[in-house]
């Protein structure tokens, strides 16, 4: 009687649990899932001109006068540029940053003051002319103006630099006369 028992209770325990699963929302069940992803390392960047690891730009002469009466457009000014080769594919932009090598002045980091003279100030423009709505910052920072792009494993990143009569105060002064020049590194990233 007791094995009658036993079977009958365990037969009725085995129905239970076979409702109580089949009940059981199918939301509340794990589900597996995948997520893949891909990529690429790039053993290789853009390759520079090596006529461009160097460069000098030389502004014209200009008188202090005429350096006074331009005022802050930057108008007295030299372009340059610098090329690259053999990007690999699935690059898309050089980014350049530039870091003066002597006094910033200004809020945005963005005015130079030129060695050798006094009251001579400079700005960097990602252009392949004087155009102050593509003034760069000059203490390493990047945006959206240091970008160019790569067509075909190509890129030229124009330069122009600009010179008013800026003090370090970002006032205009009368420039002295003499000689004046200004140093900047210029980094670049691939992407």
């Amino acid at each position: 009687m007791y094995e009658t028992y036993t079977r009958k209770y365990m037969k009725k325990l085995l129905i239970t649990s076979a409702v109580v699963t089949s009940l059981t929302s199918y939301g509340a069940m794990a589900i597996d899932a995948n997520i893949n992803f891909k990529g690429a390392v790039s053993s290789t960047t853009c390759t520079l001109n090596a006529a461009d690891a160097a460069k000098t730009l030389t502004i014209p002469n200009v008188t202090a006068k005429n350096l006074m009466d331009s005022g802050n457009s930057a108008q007295y000014s030299a372009s340059g540029s610098f090329n690259f080769t053999d990007c690999p594919a699935g690059l898309t932009k050089v980014t350049s940053a530039y870091t003066y090598q002597g006094i910033t002045h200004s809020t945005n980091n963005d005015w130079g003051l030129a060695n050798g003279v006094d009251n001579v100030s400079f700005q960097v423009m990602q252009s392949s002319k004087t155009d102050l709505s593509k003034i760069l910052h000059l203490d390493g920072r990047s945006n959206n103006l240091n970008e160019a792009t790569i067509t075909n494993g190509v890129a030229t990143v124009p330069v122009t630099v600009g010179i008013s009569a800026y003090n370090k105060n970002t006032q205009f002064v009368t420039p002295s006369a003499g000689t004046y020049s200004g140093t900047f590194l210029v980094a670049f990233t691939y992407s």
